[in-house]
C-alpha cells in the first residue's frame, strides 16, 4: 500500500487537542465518556474513517474499536489505542479491561444517529444514561486549527483551477451538464477527494451546481438559494440537458474537498455580456460581501451581518430576489464549512451568535430572477480578530 502523503496524516497533537477539547465540555456536562461513531467525527478524532466506535472518557485516553480495516485504521491514525472488535456487544467488556466501568452517562451524536443504532447501544450499555454530545462536537469544529485551514486552503487551490478554466470551455449550445463533466475532470485531475460531506438529514451534495439561465431559478429540496433541474427526479438537483445560450448568467456553485475538508465558491460567467439587470445585480452582491467581510471579526454577532445584507439588498430594490424568489427563499447568507458542507456557525435571521477567530464560513449574496437566472458570489472565509482570511483566493469575477 502506498504511504500516505505526509500532510494528510492528522498529528498526534491535532488530535490529542480535540481530545482534550471534547473532554473539558464533557466536564461541564457530568459525561463519562463519549461514543463516536459518525463519519466526519470519527475522522476528527481519529484521523481516519474506518468503521468503528471511538470511545473517549472525560479523563484519559481514548479507545477506537475498529470493525473494518483495522490494518487501515493502525497505517492512518496516530491513536494509541486502536483494537479489531466484531461485534457492538463487546464494547463493554473491552473498555472493562482498559479501566473503564460504570459509565453512567455517556453522550454521542443524537443528532444523526439512527434510532436503531441508539436502541442498540441502550440495550447494550443498558445501566447508562445515554444522551446527545453533538452540539459539544459541532462546538469544537467550529474553530479550526492551522492545520486544518491549510487543508482547505489545499481544497481552494484545486476549485481554482476548475474555475478559472470556465471562459476557455463554455460554449454556446454545450449542455449544463458537458460543461459539469469538463470542469469535474479538472477538479478530479487535481486532486478533488470526490466525496462531499453534509451532516443534516437527507441533504445532499455533488461537485456542486452548474446552471443556466432559468434553471439557476428552479428550488428543490434542499435548504440552499440555488437548486436546478438536475439529470432526473432522482437526483433533482444541478446541471440538467439544458443548452446554455449566449447573454444568459451561468452561476456556478462548486465545491471542492481536499483530505477531508470543504470549500464553497460561487462564480458567475456569461457568453457575451450580461443585461443590465443581472450585472446591477451582480454588482450588489459584490458590495454586500465587501461590507460582510467587514463586519466579519472575531467578537461581531452573526445576526448584524445578516441584517445589514438584508437591508442592502432592500436599499438596492432588490430584496425580492435576494437569496430566491416566493417561497424558495432562504434566511441566511452563510454558513460554516470544514469536514462538512452545512456546519456552525450560520449567518441566518435570527441567530445570535459571537464570531470568534478560525471559524470557517462560506458567505453567497445571491439574487434569483424568476424565469431569467441567478447571479451571486460566493467565498469561504476564516475569521482573525482583525481583517479575514479569504480561503478561496481567486478573483471574484472571471467572466
Amino acid at each position: 500500500m502506498d504511504d500516505i502523503q505526509t500532510d494528510m496524516k492528522t498529528t498526534k497533537s491535532e488530535l490529542e487537542d480535540r481530545v482534550s477539547r471534547l473532554q473539558e465540555q464533557m466536564m461541564q456536562d457530568n459525561l463519562d465518556a463519549v461514543l463516536i461513531l459518525q463519519q466526519a467525527d470519527k475522522f476528527y478524532f481519529s484521523g481516519t474513517v474506518q468503521d468503528g466506535v471511538i470511545f473517549i472518557p472525560v479523563d484519559g485516553e481514548p479507545v477506537f474499536m475498529v470493525r473494518k480495516s483495522l490494518e487501515r485504521a493502525l497505517e492512518e491514525s496516530e491513536l494509541d489505542n486502536i483494537l479489531h472488535f466484531k461485534s457492538y456487544r463487546q464494547m463493554p467488556g473491552i473498555l472493562d479491561k482498559h479501566g473503564f466501568k460504570n459509565l453512567s452517562k455517556l453522550g454521542s451524536e443524537m443528532d444523526v444517529m439512527p434510532v436503531s443504532i441508539f436502541n442498540k447501544l441502550k440495550s447494550i450499555f443498558f445501566a447508562s444514561e445515554i444522551c446527545d454530545a453533538s452540539g459539544h462536537i459541532k462546538n469544537i469544529r467550529m474553530v479550526k486549527s492551522n492545520y486544518e485551514i491549510k487543508m482547505m486552503k489545499k481544497a481552494s487551490e484545486i476549485l481554482a483551477g476548475a474555475m478559472e478554466a470556465v471562459p476557455n470551455l463554455l460554449a454556446e449550445g454545450m449542455t449544463e451538464i458537458e460543461l459539469a463533466a469538463e470542469t469535474e475532470i479538472l477538479l478530479r485531475r487535481s486532486g478533488h477527494q470526490g466525496i462531499i460531506r453534509m451532516r443534516k438529514w437527507n441533504q445532499e451534495c455533488f461537485y456542486g451546481l452548474i446552471l443556466s439561465g432559468e434553471s439557476g431559478t428552479i428550488s428543490n429540496y434542499m435548504d440552499a438559494p440555488l437548486g436546478g433541474m438536475g439529470p432526473c427526479p432522482a437526483a433533482p438537483r444541478g446541471a440538467s440537458s439544458k443548452k446554455i445560450k449566449k447573454g444568459e448568467p451561468v452561476i456556478i456553485d462548486m465545491v471542492s474537498a481536499y483530505n477531508g475538508y470543504v470549500v464553497d465558491c460561487t462564480r458567475t460567467f456569461c457568453i457575451g455580456p450580461l443585461e443590465p439587470q443581472l450585472l446591477g445585480a451582480l454588482e450588489a452582491g459584490l458590495k454586500i460581501q465587501e461590507e460582510a467581510i467587514k463586519l466579519f471579526k472575531s467578537g461581531v454577532n452573526l445576526r448584524e451581518i445578516y441584517d445589514m445584507a438584508v437591508l442592502m439588498a432592500s436599499e438596492a430594490n432588490l430584496g425580492e430576489f435576494f437569496m430566491g424568489w416566493g417561497n424558495s427563499k432562504v434566511k441566511f447568507l452563510g454558513h460554516g464549512v470544514g469536514l462538512e458542507l452545512d456546519e456552525l456557525p450560520v449567518i441566518a435571521e435570527g441567530y445570535d451568535f459571537e464570531l470568534k477567530e478560525n471559524m470557517t464560513v462560506a458567505i453567497e449574496p445571491k439574487f434569483l430572477f424568476p424565469k431569467i437566472g441567478a447571479v451571486g458570489v460566493e467565498n469561504t472565509w476564516a475569521s482573525k480578530k482583525g481583517n479575514p482570511e479569504k480561503i478561496t483566493d481567486m478573483a471574484d469575477v472571471l467572466m
